[in-house]
């Protein structure tokens, strides 16, 4: 894995340590990065990115569609993204 970040993100004599256990990479950068405004993203290739937190605008549209699973069976609470865009919505629980 690789860390990329904005120096302007995090001093450089910054100091932060935290005991934990048995979490994903993901859950140990939440709670360091707690009350900062910055944000972990994991990309597919595993690199890590801390970015600033955007604030987000909320959107309204709808999209519709089903999302299935291997076996062809419908899949409630699934994530779906607009591919290129940030948008997206869960499916029907």
């Amino acid at each position: 894995m690789k860390l990329s970040y904005s120096k302007d993100f995090i001093p450089e004599n910054k100091r932060i340590t935290k005991q934990l256990k048995a979490v994903t990479v993901q859950e140990a950068f939440d709670v360091v990065l707690a009350g900062t405004g910055i944000e972990l993203m994991i990309t597919r290739g595993n690199r890590l990115i801390l970015t600033k937190k955007s604030r987000v605008q909320q959107a309204t549209g709808k999209i519709t569609g089903v999302v299935l699973s291997e076996d062809g069976e419908p899949l409630s609470g699934a994530n779906v993204i607009v591919v290129g865009t940030t948008f997206g919505a869960a499916t029907d629980l």
